[in-house]
């Protein structure tokens, strides 16, 4: 009689811990836009939205394509399927790296590859940022025409 209370138990706890293993996603709702720089669409543009309040949400993100288009995702929702509703600070970064033939002395040591943030340095970090977003229910559409230096 132990030895079935036992195997019950253990189906039990193994049947409610993959019940819930599809419903861990968190709702989300849907993010998209464009990013251009003077006007003109830019590709490898790292688009971030960070909760502007901490401890409020997650951070969302996703990468432009040749038409500057991005779709975001966040860590524990779907992907591609948006970001958390809540006010955000929005970050964008592009880096040009350049690989060398031969390494290059540095004062820290041989260096292979430098990088250069092609974006302006107003929407790179989360502290300069002028660039905010705020997500609603439903379909969100952020476009972000930034200005060079």
């Amino acid at each position: 009689m132990k030895q079935i209370l036992l195997s019950f138990a253990v189906l039990v706890a193994f049947t409610g811990t993959f019940a819930g293993c599809g419903s861990s996603r968190i709702p989300t709702e849907p993010v998209e836009g464009v990013v251009t720089l003077d006007g003109v669409p830019v590709e490898k543009v790292n688009v971030n939205f960070i909760p502007k309040n901490t401890g409020t949400g997650e951070t969302a993100g996703g990468m432009t394509d040749a038409a500057g288009k991005y779709v975001l995702s966040s860590m524990n929702g779907d992907f591609g399927k948006g970001a958390l509703e809540g006010e955000y600070l929005v970050t964008l970064s592009k880096m040009e790296v350049t690989t060398f033939d031969k390494p290059r002395p540095s004062p820290s040591g041989m260096i292979y590859s430098s990088s250069k943030e092609l974006m302006p340095k107003e929407c790179v970090t989360a502290r300069s940022t002028k660039l905010t977003a705020k997500v609603v229910k439903g379909k969100n559409t952020f476009n972000f025409d930034v200005k060079s230096n």
